[in-house]
């Protein structure tokens, strides 16, 4: 993962090389959601589970790879 220097604000220099692709197509991608959760440690997992299970549109997202 690449992140530009810190006195750069252009927030479209910020990509990932992911060897094994994306598993959002560019549809998902582009569709809106109403929680953004960073981190996929416990309390995200679980935050993100109850959200969806009310009816939230969820995405998780994790700077890790496994």
């Amino acid at each position: 993962m690449h992140l530009p220097h810190s006195d750069s604000h252009n927030a479209s220099q910020f990509y990932r090389e992911d060897p094994v692709g994306s598993s959002l197509t560019i549809s998902q991608q582009n569709q809106p959601v109403d929680f953004l959760v960073a981190g996929s440690g416990l309390s995200g997992l679980v935050f993100a589970a109850l959200a969806a299970q009310s009816g939230a549109r969820v995405r998780v997202i994790e700077a890790h790879d496994v």
